[in-house]
């Protein structure tokens, strides 16, 4: 990563890697068999997977039909840049604003741009396993542990995407070089403070609305 990163920051191209991601979502919404998509939908459970759309999934009432993959590569050519774009920025008031750092918007979102792939990646790695009979729309930590109940902490767990914590540690190896006076470390721990400060928050506001139960959003 640390050589795609240098390379990326003397010539932050992402247009090409965006197309990817964004081919990548809808290809992935095509090979999810309709009867997953209906039961993520029936099931009242829905994800939000940085850098693509979830496993099983759809973004459309007309499963498989042509309107939904319309509507899902729409969705996907306008939530994706915008995602990104969104991370980029905080990356950007973080180390720019905050700490005095000197790095152009299009640098981070270039970078970012190509770590998301990693989730991309993932996605069609729940597929597979969707495939094989897993119930489960996001690997996270909580499928080891089976016995937290329904409680907050539960809940919190659940919506961490192991794969969302390697785009975490990716990233910061990729503000070392877009920043020389940052280490890796620094940055990776930064990166992972705001991932899990924002499912907290997220997960303790679903506990207030749903008293622990009912819908379960994954991040």
């Amino acid at each position: 990563p640390g050589t795609l990163f240098d390379h990326l920051k003397g010539k932050p191209v992402w247009i090409s890697a965006m197309a990817g991601l964004v081919l990548l979502g809808v290809a992935q919404y095509l090979l999810t068999p309709d009867s997953l998509r209906l039961a993520a939908m029936e099931g009242a459970s829905f994800e939000i997977q940085i850098g693509g759309s979830g496993a099983a999934t759809g973004n459309a009432q007309e499963t498989g039909s042509i309107q939904g993959v319309v509507w899902t590569i729409i969705g996907a050519a306008i939530g994706t840049p915008i995602i990104v774009a969104f991370v980029s920025l905080l990356l950007l008031i973080a180390f720019n604003v905050l700490l005095g750092g000197e790095a152009k918007f299009r640098q981070l979102y270039s970078a970012v741009t190509h770590a998301f792939y990693i989730t991309t990646i993932g996605g069609f790695v729940v597929l597979g396993l969707a495939l094989l009979g897993s119930t489960e729309t996001v690997l996270s930590p909580a499928l080891f542990l089976p016995d937290l109940g329904d409680g907050v902490w539960a809940m919190m767990l659940g919506m961490i995407n192991v794969f969302s914590v390697w785009v975490c540690f990716v990233l910061g190896i990729a503000i070392s070089r877009i920043y020389p006076k940052r280490s890796p470390v620094n940055a990776t721990i930064y990166l992972l403070v705001l991932y899990l400060c924002q499912t907290a928050i997220i997960s303790a506001f679903i506990g207030l609305l749903s008293g622990g139960g009912g819908r379960e959003v994954r991040f």
